[in-house]
């Protein structure tokens, strides 16, 4: 199955949920991260809440928050749920679009960097009035 990124309508910007898009430490952090309070709102897909990580790295996958499918990384008894932007079937596609995309927004920032701001001058070599050419 090939996997394509989908570009979501509004794309949501780091450090800001991906769900109400208010300032979101976590999303810093994480591409595409849901703000604990979106996440308090995630159901399974039997419409029953999801729980939280029962202390053994796993829990359900994947929930929905207000429709919209997320995945849940489970980690030392806590979890960062995530947008799922693009529309895979199981977690381990998820992750594979989620390392692409994350590496194509730091491939594009430092891009962005790089062109932004004065350039610096370039020194050119001044010549050396004492040196003398060498003869052959």
């Amino acid at each position: 199955m090939a996997l394509t990124l989908k570009i979501p309508p509004v794309k949501p910007r780091r450090g800001h949920c991906a769900i109400c898009r208010d300032p979101c430490k976590l999303a810093l952090q994480y591409l595409w991260a849901v703000c604990g309070i979106c996440d308090t709102r995630a159901v399974t897909a039997a419409h029953r809440p999801a729980g939280g990580n029962n202390g053994f790295d796993h829990g359900e996958n994947p929930v929905y928050i207000d429709g919209l499918r997320c995945w849940r990384r489970y980690r030392f008894g806590v979890h960062v749920t995530m947008r799922d932007f693009v529309g895979a079937d199981r977690l381990s596609a998820f992750y594979v679009g989620w390392e692409a995309a994350q590496a194509l927004e730091t491939a594009q920032r430092r891009a962005k960097r790089a062109g932004k701001g004065p350039k610096a001058p370039t020194k050119k070599a001044k010549k050396n009035p004492l040196k003398k050419k060498r003869s052959t």
